[in-house]
């Protein structure tokens, strides 16, 4: 024991021998503030202002300056930040994670954008770097070691940036992707949803403010916030104000974005419902799972935590009904027009389209007159129309003909009530489309249809991703959802670029996919020179697909006669993807009449299961 209590001493004294004659200062490393020597040559708005194209690199010397407001801590935005100036705001895309380690909010930075690209999506501008998709170049994010060689800090973050207080009724372009406040809103399903579904990668959520206006919120699942319940009452958001086609989104940055809100018990004032006596509804003017309440047409939610919502496909637009991977149980919600004068109205006959998939016996849909949107307290009347039925098929647009509605008096609505079970795949997707009421179908007879005697056609008039009926030409679609397209290929190198008519099936919903383009009535009888050319080429090749050409006497492909010719050279396996080859000249000097060349695709939907098939530079009857 004694000699246990010496070494502790002995010990302790070492210790402290050794600690009192170390007499080294342990400085701290300064920290350097990064700083950009250079200046700015624009403001934002000037950048936007002088670079408007589509899609377009930044070929000479240009340095904007702005404020981080926004970058992806939270999730919900991905691989993007936002800066802002004194008085506009930009995307930047960066193909980079966790950008918010080195770029704060707050955080000043000077981007030198030349050898950068700019362009839009959606009706909105960002800086990024090329990208190829399909074959086409457009703008995408910037690798991260671009990002490095173009962005720069500035001086440590400063104070977080002060959001501009804003109302609905008063947005305006000039606030695209800027930093905003929207005082005294509500969630419209306020204390009944999550912020996101995660059944999708994104989710609107409709909010309102006292005045009754509306816009929605963006939410992805992948956010912190997610699976956070919407606040239930009145209260104050905070996010990017950002622009979607004609759609306005507020996107939150994280929760702190999020104010107190207070339920009082009281609801919006909204904007009272005023009559018409003509509706015609093809649902364009909204962005991809935006609500369908547009337009004075109105969803209401009667089971479950889902709503109509607008869709797209192969640049179509309609609205939209499933509660595949719903959690609740059993879905009712419904789809209701603006309210109707049918006492003013002077033809009162209702049409419109309908597509289903996926069909389960469980879901159904039906079509009502009301005569209140409260649809507890509302008097029904269900009416017998054509809808698509399990027999129709898959996404394929069914006309309901024209129901005549002549017996109608006073104020009502037109329902679309959707019926469904929750889960996964225990649901019927229907959509919605082309509604008209009080629309004459007929009108003046249209004007006849006029043969020439030469065609020549480079598809330069039309825009990218047009329907390819242009100067006279029809599409025909026989199966599936798509249609022949106008692409257009921009060759960066050269600047030079050309437009062509492409058919594909790729990621299409449907089992199969015909249709066809057709060209201009020709007439065979007074034509000098029946001779045909044109020239196609094909990518991703698949042996389900096809291209063929016909002489047809018709546009109608299930009515016309039709004669396939196979003297002409189409692109095949062997042929390098994306190069032109050309058909040869095709004598039809055996032809007579009026007729049409009609070129007919067939593919496999599904993704990586079709061939791309392009058209370029026809010519009927045109010297070379």
């Amino acid at each position: 024991m004694k000699l246990r209590k010496y070494s502790l001493f002995v010990l302790t004294l070492i210790v402290g021998v050794f600690t009192a004659c170390d007499k080294r200062d342990y400085d701290v490393p300064p920290i350097t503030a990064p700083i950009y020597k250079g200046e700015a040559t624009h403001t934002i708005k000037e950048f936007k202002e002088q670079f408007t194209d589509d899609y377009q690199e930044i070929d000479y010397h240009v340095v904007i300056s702005g404020i981080v407001t926004a970058n992806d801590e939270s999730g919900n935005l991905y691989k993007k930040m936002i800066i802002q100036d004194d008085d506009r705001a930009i995307e930047i895309g960066i193909d980079k994670n966790s950008i918010y380690n080195t770029f704060r909010v707050g955080q000043k930075v000077f981007i030198e954008c030349e050898g950068l690209y700019t362009g839009t999506y959606g009706d909105k501008q960002l800086i990024g770097y090329k990208y190829q998709s399909n074959g086409e170049w457009t703008v995408g994010r910037m690798p991260a070691e671009i990002f490095e060689q173009h962005v720069f800090r500035h001086d440590f973050p400063g104070d977080k940036p002060t959001p501009e207080v804003i109302k609905i009724a008063n947005l305006e372009d000039s606030m695209k992707d800027k930093l905003v406040t929207l005082e005294n809103v509500k969630f419209t399903q306020g204390g009944q949803v999550t912020f996101a579904d995660d059944s999708q990668n994104s989710t609107s959520r409709a909010i309102v403010d006292v005045d009754g206006k509306s816009i929605i919120t963006y939410n992805s699942k992948y956010a912190n916030f997610a699976n956070k319940t919407l606040p239930k009452g009145w209260g104050t958001l905070t996010g990017i104000m950002s622009k979607h086609r004609d759609t306005w989104q507020l996107v939150i940055r994280d929760t702190l974005d999020i104010g107190t809100f207070i339920d009082d018990g009281t609801d919006p004032t909204p904007d009272p419902d005023t009559p018409v006596t003509t509706v015609d509804e093809d649902f364009e003017s909204a962005a991809d799972y935006d609500p369908a309440n547009i337009n004075g047409w109105s969803v209401v939610s009667v089971l479950g935590d889902r709503d109509w919502q607008i869709r797209t496909y192969s640049d179509n637009y309609y609205a939209q009904a499933s509660a595949h991977n719903g959690a609740a149980e059993d879905y009712e919600y419904w789809l209701i027009t603006p309210l109707i004068d049918f006492d003013n109205a002077t033809n009162k006959v209702m049409s419109f389209e309908t597509a289903k998939s996926f069909w389960k016996s469980t879901s159904s849909l039906e079509v009502y007159v009301l005569d209140s949107k409260e649809i507890a307290n509302a008097d029904l009347i269900k009416l017998d129309v054509t809808l698509a039925q399990e027999s129709d098929g898959d996404n394929t647009f069914i006309p309901s003909g024209d129901v005549d509605l002549s017996a109608q008096t006073g104020q009502k609505y037109i329902g679309f009530k959707y019926v469904a079970k929750g889960g996964s795949q225990n649901s019927t997707t229907f959509r919605i489309d082309n509604f008209k009421f009080g629309i004459e179908s007929g009108g003046e007879e249209p004007d006849p249809v006029t043969p020439v005697t030469t065609v020549s056609e480079d598809f330069e008039s039309g825009n990218d991703y047009d329907p390819a009926s242009i100067n006279n030409w029809t599409v025909a679609k026989v199966l599936g959802d798509r249609d022949w397209q106008i692409r257009k290929y921009t060759d960066n190198a050269s600047g030079t670029s050309n437009n062509y008519a492409q058919a594909s099936a790729h990621n299409g919903n449907a089992d199969d996919y015909e249709y066809w383009l057709i060209t201009p009535a020709i007439d065979m009888d007074n034509a000098t020179n029946k001779t045909m050319s044109f020239e196609t080429a094909k990518a991703y090749w698949n042996s389900t697909s096809s291209l063929e050409v016909y002489v047809m006497d018709g546009t109608d492909p299930a009515a016309a006669t039709v004669e396939q010719i196979t003297s002409a050279t189409i692109a095949q396996e062997s042929d390098a993807d994306h190069t032109f080859v050309a058909s040869g000249n095709v004598d039809l000097s055996a032809q007579t009449g009026t007729k049409y060349i009609g070129f007919k695709y067939v593919a496999k939907g599904g993704a990586s299961n079709s061939t791309t098939f392009r058209i370029d530079n026809f010519k009927f009857g045109v010297a070379e």
